[in-house]
């Protein structure tokens, strides 16, 4: 099973790659070289997409509250991302933290700004309160789920880490992040981007659980051979 996830989880490194390059098409060479590249500032892509800034596709939403007035919402730090996952699959709650918080709803893309090698991006599935290290971005211009996979892409990953100040507390900005050169295809392909890596991740889950489920097993037949 572990073996399964790591390869499923370099299969998603390779697709990544291949959809940002080439669109949804077939990974063969003869799918590849049936699309028309043009060159552009951030490597070969199809001719039909364009090349815009980050801030150009997505807004940052400002504003904070006091953990007390919102007490019962949901709280999501950067320990509740995990690296190169776009779900958010833990969370606390206001009421447990202090200091001001951003507010994000559904549909925003929460971008973790300290130690952005760290790779943590994820789409809110649901209204909450979130760390004021994380950029709570809003989707304008594009499909918000391809947009939570491109801020895991090379493109943004890298101008991130490139763009960092501080020394034991290094944070990109949005004043820096926005500048990031990203691609932009038609609304369609982002939505047949975002399906397949989707499907992908979805398989990785299901081995995930399978994982842990077999794990549980044997910790409570241990238990019970033991006793």
């Amino acid at each position: 099973s572990e073996r399964v996830i790591a390869a499923l989880r370099e299969l998603k490194k390779s697709l990544m790659r291949h959809l940002f390059t080439y669109g949804p098409v077939p990974v063969s060479v003869g799918a590849q070289r049936a699309v028309p590249l043009q060159d552009t500032e951030i490597g070969p892509l199809p001719a039909h997409w364009q090349v815009v800034r980050l801030g150009e596709i997505v807004n940052l939403r400002t504003g904070a509250v006091l953990p007390s007035e919102v007490p019962n919402a949901r709280y999501v730090g950067l320990e509740h991302i995990d690296p190169s996952e776009v779900t958010i699959r833990q969370f606390g709650y206001a009421v447990d933290t202090k200091s001001a918080k951003a507010v994000f709803r559904t549909g925003d893309v929460l971008y973790g700004k300290l130690r952005p090698y760290l790779d943590k991006a994820a789409l809110a599935e649901w209204d909450g309160v979130c760390s004021t290290d994380i950029l709570v971005l809003v989707p304008q211009k594009a499909e918000p789920w391809f947009v939570a996979y491109l801020m895991h892409s090379p493109h943004v990953l890298q101008y991130a880490v490139a763009t960092t100040t501080g020394v034991n507390h290094p944070r990109t900005s949005w004043k820096a992040i926005s500048q990031a050169l990203i691609p932009l295809p038609p609304l369609p392909e982002q939505r047949e981007v975002a399906r397949i890596l989707q499907a992908v991740d979805r398989r990785i889950a299901a081995e995930e659980a399978w994982r842990e489920a077999l794990d549980a097993l044997f910790h409570t037949l241990l238990h019970h051979l033991m006793t």
